[in-house]
């Protein structure tokens, strides 16, 4: 559900073609964007439960039922968990190299002096880097100025070229522009340090006690698709995963190959989902669906 040249689109188009290989199926990767993921999400909530319809979605699965008040579909009801693509894993709070703020105590000082100028850039409304963003706020007792993209390519650019401020990313994304100097590194919102950026610390302990927001991208299907499906699929995915060269595509975008089963997978989800009505009613975010 959202548009080409993300992290999450990779992704996607790597599960389908390891499926495709396996399966001796073709997988075709449909991009439909808008509305924060809400339409491409409802799109495969309204199709076929066959099997032939497929979602490969991030975080929005369980943050856009925690900050909207109404969706056209019910992500707990109309979906079934089927695999985790990558194991959960903290994103990179990244700065303009034109903002003077060099760690995370320079930046929450640089935000309190100028409330709701200092800007970061997100892929949307309910995107884990949007929730990020409102809980550092929260914690923080600042307010960053939240500027929402349709995708993350642009979003990415325009702070390269110090339009906004800060994003935040997957570790594999910002990290050749955090080695050009084009970015800086200011924290990691994970629990633990990235590997491949162990000397940056995270927010939790930067100062922020409690801080902790984690990215992560899975496959679901529509909630009436036949059991045994789902599990064939499940186990497809699981073993193309954990493939060799599949596992040095991941770590090379700062991904580590998923080490849940489907049930695990499901009970996940379910956690994600409390963790996000958590984190949204602590941010105050209170939204209509947008159409």
């Amino acid at each position: 559900p959202f548009t080409p040249g993300g992290v999450t689109d990779v992704l996607a188009r790597l599960v389908a073609s390891k499926l495709a290989e396996r399966l001796k199926q073709p997988f075709v990767v449909e991009n439909k964007g808008g509305a924060g993921g809400i339409l491409g999400t409802d799109a495969v909530a309204k199709a076929a439960p066959d099997g032939y319809t497929l979602l490969f979605t991030n975080t929005i699965q369980t943050t856009n039922p925690a900050i909207y008040r109404k969706l056209p579909y019910d992500a707990e009801r109309d979906f079934v968990p089927v695999a985790l693509a990558s194991d959960p894993s903290g994103l990179i709070l990244v700065a303009s190299a034109s903002l003077p703020a060099k760690s995370v105590a320079e930046l929450i000082a640089l935000a309190k002096q100028k409330p709701n100028e200092v800007s970061y850039a997100t892929p949307g409304v309910g995107s884990a880097m949007h929730m990020a963003g409102e809980m550092f706020n929260s914690l923080a007792g600042v307010k960053l100025l939240h500027v929402p993209y349709k995708g993350m390519a642009q979003a990415l650019n325009d702070v390269i070229s110090g339009q906004v401020m800060l994003t935040l990313q997957a570790p594999g994304v910002v990290l050749p522009h955090i080695q050009s100097g084009k970015l800086r590194a200011l924290g990691q919102t994970g629990s633990v340090r990235s590997g491949v950026l162990p000397d940056v610390p995270t927010l939790a302990e930067s100062g922020l006690d409690g801080y902790y927001i984690a990215g992560w991208f899975g496959l679901f299907a529509p909630a009436a698709t036949p059991p045994e499906i789902v599990k064939r699929l499940a186990a497809e995915a699981v073993q193309a995963m954990s493939e060799p060269a599949t596992r040095e595509k991941l770590n090379a975008l700062g991904a580590s190959p998923p080490t849940m089963t489907q049930e695990q997978f499901a009970e996940f989800v379910k956690t994600e989902a409390a963790r996000a009505a958590g984190v949204a009613k602590m941010a105050g975010i209170d939204l209509d669906a947008p159409q």
